[in-house]
C-alpha cells in the first residue's frame, strides 16, 4: 500500500488511461477523486464500489471547474497530495467534418483552455516552467506523453457526424496502419501508462522535475512518418 493516506486527484479517470491510473491508485491505498463529465454513467458494479473513491461529475474546459474540482476534494479528504491532468480528446464526432474550425474549437478547449494544460506544443515547457516555480515548495511536476494506446480514443478520432467508428473499428484503423511501425510492434495497453505515472508519484520518482517521460514503444527514436511525408 504504497499510497495509502494519500489523495490523488485523476481527471477524465473514467475511461481508458485516466481509469486505469485511478484503479492503480486505488489498489494502493490511496483515496481517489475522479473529476469526469462522464462520473454520473460510471457503472455501479465499477470503480463506485471502493470506499476510497469520490466521483466529481466536471468538464474541465468550463473556467469554474478546476477550482471547484479542488474545493471539493479538500472537503472530502482534507488535502490533495497528487494531481493527474489526464482529460484530454480528439474530434467532435457530432462535427461533419473534422477540418472545421469548430472542431479545433472543441479539441483546443480541451487541451488548452484549463490552466492545468497547455496545447500539446507547448506542454513540455509548460512542464519545466511550473517544476521550476513549485519544486521548491514540494510540489514535483512532470509530464508523461502516452503514444499509440488501446482506448476510445480512436474512435472519437476518426468518426465524424455521418460516420461513427466503432470502438473496435477505431483500433483496427490504427492496428494497421501504425502498429507495423512502431519499433515494439503493438498498441500499448492502459496499464503500462498508469504503471508511469504510479512510479512519478511514488518515493521511488522522488528526485524527479520538469522531467518529460515518453511511453510510446520507441516511436521517438524513430522517423515513422518520413515515408509518408515523402510521398
Amino acid at each position: 500500500m504504497a499510497f495509502e493516506g494519500k489523495v490523488c486527484i485523476v481527471t477524465g479517470g473514467c475511461s481508458g488511461i485516466g481509469k486505469s491510473i485511478a484503479t492503480k491508485f486505488l489498489n494502493e491505498g490511496a483515496s481517489v477523486v475522479i473529476a469526469d463529465k462522464t462520473a454520473s454513467k460510471t457503472p455501479e458494479s465499477d470503480l463506485r464500489k471502493n470506499s476510497l473513491l469520490f466521483l466529481i461529475e466536471a468538464d474541465v474546459t468550463l473556467d469554474s471547474v478546476p477550482q471547484r474540482i479542488v474545493d471539493d476534494t479538500i472537503k472530502k479528504f482534507g488535502r490533495i497530495d497528487i494531481l493527474i491532468n489526464n482529460a484530454g480528446m480528439g474530434n467532435n464526432p457530432n462535427i461533419r467534418d473534422p477540418e472545421e474550425i469548430e472542431n479545433f474549437d472543441f479539441i483546443f478547449n480541451a487541451s488548452y483552455t484549463p490552466y492545468y494544460s497547455m496545447s500539446k506544443a507547448a506542454l513540455h515547457m509548460y512542464t519545466k516552467s511550473l517544476a521550476s516555480r513549485l519544486t521548491c515548495d514540494g510540489i514535483r511536476v512532470n509530464e508523461l506523453n502516452p503514444g499509440f494506446i488501446k482506448t476510445a480514443f480512436y474512435s472519437n478520432f476518426f468518426s465524424t457526424k455521418d460516420k461513427p467508428i466503432s470502438h473496435d473499428e477505431g483500433l483496427d484503423i490504427v492496428k494497421n496502419s501504425i502498429e507495423p511501425r512502431i519499433p515494439i510492434q503493438r498498441l500499448a495497453e492502459p496499464d503500462e501508462v498508469a504503471n508511469v505515472a504510479l512510479f512519478l508519484a511514488g518515493s521511488g520518482a522522488s528526485y524527479i522535475s520538469g522531467a518529460s517521460i515518453v511511453v510510446d514503444g520507441g516511436v521517438l527514436a524513430i522517423d515513422m512518418w518520413g515515408d509518408t511525408f515523402k510521398k
